[in-house]
């Protein structure tokens, strides 16, 4: 969440030529992390919440991706957001191999 508060934060002091495009797209590319683990959350079993950890592991390349293409991003933004980017992809890949693991109970309570 914090990685998603960031990018809104970012978002919003991009240049007007940047609004509809970069900014909507780093926007919706930061919200689908989250977004995914919420869902995978929903699922019943550990793979389908693993398939949807590990979705959200993809979709986390899409705004590290963005923010080093935007031009008009100080490079403390940028490492901002790779700096959280790189947190949230230690923790779900943790959390992928705990569900891939035999003994890791049946149901998971990740999100509080």
């Amino acid at each position: 969440m914090d990685l998603v508060e960031y990018v809104y934060v970012v978002a919003n002091r991009l240049p007007d030529y940047e609004k509809f495009a970069l900014a909507d797209q780093i926007r919706c590319s930061a919200i689908s992390v989250p977004s995914n683990i919420a869902e995978g959350q929903k699922r019943i079993g550990k793979a389908e919440m693993a398939h949807f950890l590990s979705i959200s592991l993809g979709s986390l390349a899409e705004p590290e991706t963005q923010a080093i293409l935007c031009k008009c991003l100080h490079d403390s933004e940028i490492t901002r957001i790779l700096d959280l980017s790189t947190e949230v992809s230690k923790m779900l890949t943790a959390l992928i191999r705990n569900l891939r693991t035999k003994n890791s109970p049946s149901k998971n309570y990740f999100l509080v």
